[in-house]
């Protein structure tokens, strides 16, 4: 546990400031550091609602047997004690056994505001802060990504397809270099849409076409590779 020594933290704890909240508690009262009562029935109202309670009766006040301030029964019932209202001496008297000395109990939980101010907290709070979070996002990032590439899924790395396109643009370069400079074919060859022709003579079909050509002039006949 964290201890003050002097306005500081003692023990193996920090300083930090803690945001205004309203927190629930089941015993003790919300007249003490560094817990507030809160002021009035609807600042109660707004409490219960803001802590989830599905309340369906009250706030209602008068109860001598209840705890002063804003206190919450059953998680549907709300109450709302004027200072002073909650009796040491009648309250042991009335009905329904709920008396528990005006303070926070199990039957009355009270609904309390804990301002904004220091706090010391322990040292492995600093440490671990937001470690579930991003471990959570890490897993959801996993998830997304490719096992093979590590990668989003469904995404392309851009800039391989156009090294790519590239690189056939500079190989076709070469080999119509080699095949204007008469090498890289047999002798006396060149290459036409993939066909090589020797001698300088086009080699010809059983009809006596060349090859890739049609019996029309000047129609390419449809052939398993395009030119």
């Amino acid at each position: 546990m964290c201890g003050t020594t002097d306005g500081a933290c003692g023990g193996d704890c920090f300083l930090a400031t803690t945001e205004e909240q309203i927190v629930a508690v089941d015993r003790g009262a919300c007249d003490g550091d560094p817990l507030e009562r809160l002021g009035s029935a609807s600042a109660c109202q707004e409490a219960a609602k803001a802590l989830g309670y599905a309340i369906d009766w009250g706030p209602s006040g008068g109860f001598v047997d209840v705890v002063d301030g804003c206190s919450v029964r059953n998680d549907t019932m709300l109450f709302y004690n004027a200072g002073g209202t909650c009796s040491l001496t009648r309250g042991p008297k009335a009905n329904g056994g709920f008396f528990r000395k005006c303070q926070c109990s199990e039957h009355n939980k009270c609904l309390c505001r804990r301002p904004r101010g220091p706090i010391c907290k322990p040292q492995s709070r600093e440490v671990v802060e937001g470690l579930d979070e991003l471990l959570g996002e890490l897993s959801r990032l996993e998830r997304g990504l490719d096992p093979a590439t590590r990668r989003p899924a469904g995404v392309a790395v851009q800039g391989v397809r156009p090294r790519r396109q590239e690189e056939q643009k500079v190989k076709e370069k070469f080999e119509d270099d080699q095949a204007a400079a008469g090498g890289g074919l047999p002798d006396g060859s060149v290459s036409v849409g993939g066909a090589a022709s020797s001698g300088g003579a086009w080699p010809t079909g059983g009809g006596g076409l060349m090859p890739g050509f049609s019996e029309k002039p000047g129609m390419l006949r449809s052939s398993a590779k395009e030119l």
